[in-house]
């Protein structure tokens, strides 16, 4: 759930969007906006004759035996005759920042055929889906990446870029919102949920058929849980197979503010065949959550609101966070996390680390994404966080960060969670709880805050999306 990096600044000056006139004519009053969409498989072989694929998430020594479902890179690209924006979502584990980045080179040197000015790419954060960052591997000592597999999904994501590009067609769009509090636990007091599901729609302006639907909810993508050995996107492909099968075009789903930790596991799904909740770590159990996320979509979409508007941009910028966690340092170091020559890269001065990492913001008409690099609590995103401190808390005197949402000023504020980059769980420092005494009565410490880069991870990455929203279009 984490990945750790330091990148050189002339690679992050090519994230700026540019303002090219996107390869085409500017859409009509009409046809506010030009849109295409594809989705392409990135399954790995499964078989005694290729490499094991180790699946990341919940523990070591979890190898693959078979394909369930396939895995897919799935894109949206915009276009408003000014700037063309490309989002994909991937349903691995986690990506690396140093991948997207690979990516974006590689759509920068097709720019003539392409006109893709800036590139998003987020994973679903899916549970059972090949280790992609290293930390599943057959033991604690060996990395779980496969770097042939790893370059394999930078092709793929480019060509669905390609793909939807090649399909871009005059489009109008419009969003909706729901919420869906139901279909989420918090594991980690205080319990506090973002429960917004909210969509964005692009259809046919000539034919009024559906292009691509984009749905963004807050919950973990790990109904089947830690003992399966199928590959899977788990949920999110019944939720996608769900909404395509009624609306037609392509489905994304983009996960929300997932830390804290909000989960399906803990919902009963009751199981309308027979009557009885369907079994824990089941597909039928992954397969009746993702419907039911899929209804609640559905249901947004019929009261949607068309833009207002045809605004689209992107703006970016890095972050260098002091990382203090022992394990991911000693991880890259050895090789592990990212598989050596694909592993993130750090800056070590005056006996500290510091890894650098993406912020994000962007519209598309009226909706606002805000782009988040790891797994946000949703006490940064909505508010929350105890005032004062729970006694036990490492830092009971630490300001408390503001909520981000509040300063979205889009009619529709999505929150795009593990969006170019995987830097694991962002804690507000008031809650950081990793030295005994424990908060709330524990006798161990968070879940939570092993899998993060430190305390300063997430009043770091607060901040700066504080400061793209105070920059804001």
């Amino acid at each position: 759930m984490i990945g750790v990096r330091v990148l050189p600044l002339i690679l992050m000056a090519a994230v700026v969007a540019g303002c090219s006139d996107g390869g085409g004519a500017a859409p009509s009053p009409a046809a506010p906006f030009r849109v295409g969409a594809a989705a392409v498989t990135i399954t790995p072989e499964v078989s005694e004759s290729a490499p094991p694929v180790w699946i990341g998430g919940y523990r070591q020594a979890r190898q693959a035996t078979g394909v369930h479902d396939d895995l897919f890179a799935r894109t949206v690209v915009v276009d408003n005759g000014k700037l063309r924006v490309a989002l994909v979502a991937v349903d691995l584990v986690g990506i690396f920042l140093e991948q997207v980045l690979t990516v974006r080179e590689q759509v920068a040197g097709r720019v003539a055929e392409l006109g893709v000015d800036h590139v998003i790419v987020a994973s679903t954060h899916n549970h059972e889906s090949p280790d992609t960052m290293g930390l599943w591997g057959p033991s604690r000592e060996e990395t779980g990446v496969h770097p042939p597999y790893q370059r394999f999904v930078e092709r793929r994501i480019v060509e669905s870029i390609a793909t939807a590009c090649a399909r871009l067609t005059g489009a109008r769009i419009a969003f909706g919102r729901t919420r869906a509090a139901e279909l989420i636990v918090d594991s980690r007091e205080p319990v506090v949920v973002d429960d917004r599901l909210l969509v964005m729609e692009a259809v046919d302006a000539a034919s009024g058929a559906s292009l691509a639907t984009l749905v963004n909810f807050a919950s973990h993508v790990e109904s089947m849980g830690r003992d399966n050995t199928l590959l899977t996107a788990d949920y999110a492909h019944y939720l996608v197979q769900a909404i395509e099968n009624d609306r037609g075009g392509v489905a994304l789903f983009f996960p929300g503010a997932v830390g804290g930790l909000l989960t399906p596991r803990g919902i009963e799904m009751d199981d309308p065949e027979t009557g009885q909740p369907a079994p824990k770590d089941s597909y039928r159990n992954a397969e009746l959550y993702g419907q039911a996320l899929a209804r609640h979509a559905l249901q947004a979409l019929e009261t949607a609101r068309p833009s207002s508007n045809r605004t689209l941009w992107v703006e970016t910028r890095p972050v260098t966070i002091r990382l203090d966690n022992p394990r991911f340092q000693a991880g890259v170091a050895q090789g592990i996390i990212g598989g050596g020559e694909l592993g993130p890269r750090f800056e070590s001065e005056d006996g500290a680390w510091r890894v650098t990492t993406e912020v994000g913001l962007a519209r598309i008409g009226n909706g606002m994404f805000l782009l988040v690099p790891g797994e946000i609590y949703p006490e940064l995103i909505k508010g929350g966080i105890p005032d004062p401190a729970v006694a036990g808390a490492d830092f009971p005197d630490a300001p408390v960060e503001p909520p981000l949402l509040p300063r979205m000023s889009g009619e529709f504020n999505f929150v795009l969670g593990l969006a170019n980059d995987e830097i694991g769980y962002l804690i507000p420092r008031r809650q950081w709880d990793d030295i005994e005494p424990y908060a709330y009565g524990r006798d161990r410490p968070q879940y939570g805050e092993r899998n993060s880069v430190g305390p300063e991870g997430g009043p770091a990455v607060s901040a700066a999306l504080h400061a793209l929203l105070d920059n804001d279009h």
